[in-house]
């Protein structure tokens, strides 16, 4: 004996795995993918490229602070 909380689970469960299958069936799965890909490659990219230019700042401060 089921409650009603718990069949309306089992529905938007179901619910949602039919827009799953149907998200690959028509190819808006792998396109959302490769979206989430690039903005988090990109994302990387900026950071690394940041964390790069703040050691060349802080070095170049270093050497006229000696100099």
């Amino acid at each position: 004996m089921q409650m009603k909380g718990e069949k309306e689970l089992i529905d938007k469960i179901l619910q949602t795995e039919i827009n799953i299958f149907r998200a690959i069936r028509d190819g808006s799965a792998l396109m959302q993918h490769m979206e989430d890909f690039y903005y988090i490659t990109l994302l990387e990219n900026v950071r690394s490229n940041y964390q790069t230019l703040r050691r060349v700042n802080s070095n170049e401060q270093d050497n006229v602070s000696v100099g």
